[in-house]
Parts: C-alpha cells; sequence; structure tokens
C-alpha cells in the first residue's frame, strides 16, 4: 500500500474492472471461433473490444491453449451464427454494446 500525504493508505494495485475480462457466454463463442479454425486471436479479440472497453489478446490465448476457461463449453454453431449476424450489438446513440456493458 502507499501512503498519500495525509497519511491515509491507497492501494498500490487498484482492481481491474469488471469489464475488462470476457464473461462465459463469450468464452464460449470464442471457443466456437478457434474451432471454426477462420479467424486469429487478434480478429476474434476484435469482436470482445470497443472504446469503452478493453481485453488483452492474451486471454484469447489462453482459451486456445487450454490453460483458461477450460470448464466453459463452445457456443452451438447457430448461437455463433446468430452473434455474427447481430454484430455489431452497439446502441447508436450511447455507443456501448447491447449485450455485454454494463452500463
Amino acid at each position: 500500500m502507499a501512503v498519500e500525504a495525509n497519511g491515509e493508505k491507497k492501494p498500490t494495485n487498484p482492481k481491474r474492472r469488471r469489464g475488462h475480462k470476457l464473461e462465459k457466454w463469450e468464452v464460449s463463442l470464442v471457443k466456437a471461433m478457434i474451432a471454426r479454425g477462420e479467424k486469429s486471436d487478434q480478429d476474434i479479440l476484435a469482436y470482445f473490444t470497443r472504446p469503452t472497453r478493453s481485453v488483452n489478446q492474451g486471454r484469447i490465448s489462453e482459451i486456445r491453449k487450454g490453460t483458461k476457461h477450460k470448464a466453459v463449453k463452445a457456443a452451438s454453431d447457430q448461437d455463433l451464427e446468430d452473434f455474427l449476424a447481430a454484430w455489431p450489438d452497439i446502441d447508436h446513440e450511447t455507443g456501448l454494446s447491447v449485450l455485454g456493458d454494463e452500463l
């Protein structure tokens, strides 16, 4: 912990914001995209990042390698097709994702 001028303790590693990690439904879509073999990790990541939310490319790599989210099953082909057909699903007034923005 760092100590501020007023003597108050402040954490040196602030908590990560909720929106910077993939939700389980997103992980299932990532797994389905990986299974198709048509897109690179960077291309897959583009479906889940936006100006209000950045996700590290390493998360896709961890899913591909099986080091994270082993228990999450891949989305069905139909669920993936529905997602891709609706993407980008954003509110055009706010710019926020209809499905994934916590606001």
